[in-house]
């Protein structure tokens, strides 16, 4: 079982990762999304809690730009390329959490 909560832009993430109230096992960020970017939110969480940042899985698809290429390549995250199937989701929440959330 996973309890999921749900960000509307970039923005609202970030105020949500960083709650100081929040507990997250993971993290699912796009790279690119309204208000800010995977990557500007990777940054300003680093700068706050290096512990939540290495919690951050990116998810992308086409359209990356060459400092997104860059940001990818330099990032010890888990990077999941859309089109990603539910196996591929679930494979990941196993390993990154430890458990077997498909049964």
């Amino acid at each position: 079982r996973c309890d999921v909560t749900v960000a509307h832009d970039g923005r609202d993430g970030l105020m949500k990762i960083l709650d100081s109230d929040a507990k997250w096992d993971l993290v699912v960020c796009d790279l690119k999304m309204p208000e800010m970017s995977g990557y500007e939110i990777y940054k300003a969480v680093s700068k706050s809690s290096p512990t939540k940042a290495s919690e951050i899985v990116f998810i992308t698809s086409g359209g990356i730009t060459k400092d997104d290429i860059k940001f990818i390549d330099e990032l010890p995250n888990v990077l999941l390329r859309k089109p990603f199937n539910l196996d591929d989701l679930q494979r990941l929440l196993d390993e990154r959490l430890g458990t077997d959330v498909t049964r």
